[in-house]
């Protein structure tokens, strides 16, 4: 009798590799554009006294990572549909 009942006590892992790696691949794509334009904006800013060089390279971050992330979701999206 005990032959019929499944062996549910196996643990599963509770994310693939592939999750893990998305998940990384999301924060890069957030964070060197963050990171490089930021220092380019610090720098500006030094160079030329004024602050706007840093909070327009921190939107231009922003409008460029959304972009990217937006463009590997759409590709991440097709993937999983023709699967």
């Amino acid at each position: 009798m005990q032959d019929q009942i499944p062996d549910n006590n196996e643990k599963k892992p509770a994310y693939s590799a592939r999750t893990l790696a998305i998940a990384v691949e999301f924060g890069f794509i957030i964070a060197i554009p963050l990171a490089g334009t930021t220092l380019l904006g610090k720098w500006l800013s030094v160079k030329y006294d004024q602050p706007f060089y840093l909070y327009g390279a921190i939107i231009v971050a922003i409008i460029l990572s959304s972009t990217i992330l937006t463009v590997r979701i759409k590709k991440i999206y097709d993937e999983i549909i023709k699967k």
